[in-house]
């Protein structure tokens, strides 16, 4: 890790940027800066090589002049520079927790952006010792996927894979459309899954015709097309909730909900599939009914087949529509405005890995499509590459219903008709 005069010059030509944006100060936080061993404080566990998308945590230390006194909060900022492009990290890419009975931060930011990066973080207006500093991001190779990358899973306990999701801590979930159940497992060592739990859909939590599944926070979201609703589960099968009573069209009813996904607010998405529409759910306040979008067509935001949903790491809302031949994006908040579109043969199932890779099944010639992350304040991916047919061997695929990406960035694919769960390690 290097802080060289290029980076201290670097900094000092950005102080204006610098004090606009994170160093205003107010009269208490001056008081707050006499009371610092500036001398004394420094980050200390940042990594100087990172993934693209990967969370990096380290500790920013403040030293009070007074050994053993308690500073209370301090004006800490940490900023991070892309070299390529010039962009700043956005305030959502970044994260600074008090460390309890300390003095100390937690620092976790996420690059977003390959190349060299610089960090810096202050405590009102002063560099902490080793800030500033350079950091390399680097993308794993998603054109170039090795026979190698590729591992088959079959489990007994798996009969009709027709979906799958991972959870916060890696969990990984597949939703078994003929048994009537979720099988949860836990990636232990390389080709390797370990079976943790079955949910069995009975009694309050009994489906007819599961569909796809969600993991949220401590919870799974599975949406059954033929009786109209949406069950919720906590992770050791508990059931907890019902979304839906009866079929229609009001807000809250559904006819044939198909896919689900979270985003980071904990706001459950559902495809409302006949009513050709996107229905949004807040979990953390009783699974209320918090807005809608789209409408029947082939228009800007209109469905004639939505299937799929799923959030990137801004929270953008995408929808496939398998008949019109597109990706529909929605903005993240408020009324889920209409952004644009993305052309896509028959995309079915779609996901996003921690660089921000769109990878979407599609449906009639079953493989998988890789689509380029997009710029900083942009919608817009391009198709990079496409994997697999359809067949029955090693990368080979048959009926994709689900694809879901851990936070390491291994691939799942759930495949229908080879009964199977294929995962991809890059």
């Amino acid at each position: 890790m290097s802080s060289g005069e290029d980076i201290k010059k670097s900094v000092s030509d950005e102080s204006d940027h610098m004090c606009n944006n994170c160093c205003k100060q107010m009269e208490g936080e001056k008081y707050a800066s006499t009371l610092i061993d500036f001398k004394k404080s420094y980050i200390e566990g940042l990594k100087n090589k990172a993934l693209v998308g990967e969370t990096i945590t380290f500790t920013a230390v403040v030293q009070p002049l007074i050994d053993d006194s308690t500073l209370g909060s301090v004006n800490l900022t940490t900023e991070v520079h892309y070299f390529t492009t010039g962009h700043y990290s956005t305030t959502q890419d970044i994260v600074i927790k008090k460390i309890m009975d300390s003095n100390n931060y937690e620092v976790s930011y996420v690059p977003r952006e390959n190349g060299d990066h610089m960090i810096t973080v202050m405590v009102e207006g002063h560099h902490l010792s080793g800030s500033p500093c350079k950091s390399t991001a680097w993308l794993r190779n998603y054109v170039e996927f090795q026979e190698k990358s590729y591992h088959m899973v079959a489990n007994q306990e798996i009969k009709d894979p027709y979906g799958i999701d991972t959870g916060p801590n890696n969990e990984i979930a597949v939703l078994d459309y003929s048994n009537q159940q979720v099988v949860m497992f836990e990636k232990q060592k390389e080709k390797e899954l370990k079976l943790t739990n079955t949910i069995a859909f009975k009694d309050d939590g009994k489906i007819t015709k599961p569909h796809d599944i969600a993991v949220g926070d401590k919870i799974i979201a599975v949406s059954d097309w033929s009786n109209n609703i949406v069950k919720m589960f906590k992770l050791n099968g508990i059931y907890q909730h019902t979304i839906g009573s009866s079929k229609g069209d009001k807000d809250g009813q559904f006819k044939c909900p198909f896919g689900l996904a979270f985003n980071s607010k904990k706001i459950l998405y559902v495809v409302d599939c006949s009513n050709y529409r996107v229905q949004a759910f807040d979990t953390t306040n009783n699974n209320i009914f918090c807005g809608k979008f789209g409408s029947k067509g082939s228009g800007p935001g209109q469905f004639y087949y939505a299937a799929y949903v799923a959030v990137d790491s801004r929270d953008l809302v995408y929808v496939t529509d398998n008949y019109n031949n597109c990706i529909n994006i929605f903005a993240a908040d408020g009324d889920h405005d209409f952004l644009g579109k993305i052309d896509s043969i028959s995309p079915w199932p779609i996901a996003f890995t921690p660089d921000d890779y769109m990878l979407v099944a599609d449906y009639k010639n079953d493989r998988l499509n890789v689509f380029s992350p997009p710029q900083q304040f942009s919608y817009k991916r391009y198709l990079i590459t496409e994997v697999g047919k359809r067949g029955s061997s090693k990368g080979h695929f048959n009926y994709i219903c689900g694809i879901a990406v851990n936070k390491e960035g291994i691939i799942y694919i759930a495949e229908y008709k080879n009964k199977r769960l294929q995962y991809i390690s890059i």
